[in-house]
């Protein structure tokens, strides 16, 4: 999947708090788990799909790495969690304001 994510303001701070490298985030989009919802695209790095990297260490940093994409790919936010496959799927299809 060819995409050029730009960043918003909030992602940016997001990944400097949260120790989220570029790399880290290019191979969430490229190899992880995609999930719609909501009106957002979700990208999850399970463990499973930690089959493309061979470097323990890397693959221990990048796993569970969540990064959420706007409709026009921008990054919404990227944070971690270990239970964050589980918790998108149970939110609603669509999101009501």
């Amino acid at each position: 999947m060819e995409l050029t994510a730009i960043h918003t303001r909030h992602s940016i701070k997001r990944c400097q708090q949260r120790g989220v490298t570029e790399q880290m985030i290019e191979d969430t989009i490229h190899f992880g788990e995609m999930i719609r919802k909501q009106g957002l695209r979700y990208f999850i790095m399970t463990k499973k799909c930690l089959s493309y990297f061979h470097q323990k260490q890397y693959n221990e940093r990048v796993q569970n790495t969540v990064v959420i994409l706007n409709p026009d790919n921008s990054i919404l936010t990227v944070y971690k969690n270990s239970k964050a496959l589980k918790n998108i799927k149970l939110k609603p299809k669509i999101h009501y304001r």
